[in-house]
Parts: structure tokens; sequence; C-alpha cells
């Protein structure tokens, strides 16, 4: 699923605050979930691909509820894809 990049700094910074108020550090949340603290970091500032998977893991390790709001349907460069607005609780 392509996940456009504005979206993705957003889920960083979600991701960042709920970590923060979990009192998680990025090696932590990297051992919960199996991957190194780079890859955190790399997550958090938007610095690379991301599997949604990977994204999931790190919700569930938060243990953030997510919401999708505003579903759009798009289309770009003649492909078509779904923009999903995310809300951590």
């Amino acid at each position: 699923m392509h996940i456009p990049s504005e979206n993705l700094q957003l889920i960083g910074d979600m991701i960042k605050t709920a970590s923060k108020g979990r009192k998680l550090t990025q090696y932590q949340l990297g051992n919960l979930i199996g991957v190194k603290k780079a890859q955190i970091s790399r997550l958090e500032n938007n610095t690379s691909n991301v599997t949604t998977e990977t994204i999931l893991k790190v919700f569930h390790a938060i243990e953030a509820k997510v919401k999708l709001l505003n579903n759009r349907y798009n289309r770009q460069n003649g492909c078509c894809f779904f923009e999903p607005t995310i809300l951590i609780i």
C-alpha cells in the first residue's frame, strides 16, 4: 500500500508522541517489535520507506487504538490509491 509522505510524517510524529507518553525509548520500542533502534528513528523522522506491517507492529507495541477517518479515493499518475487519515487514540 502506498502511503503519501505527508501521512508518513504524521505517523512518525504520532508514534514519537505516543512512545514518549508510554515512556518507551526507541531502543525499547525496537526490541518490542524486533527491529533496531535506527529503524524506529527513521520511522519517527520519515527518512526511509516503511512497510504497513512495521507501522501496525509499532501501533500494537505502543498500545495505540487506530481509527481511519475521511478515506479519500485519489488518482495520481494513472494509479488509484486510498489516502486514509489516521488518528491514534
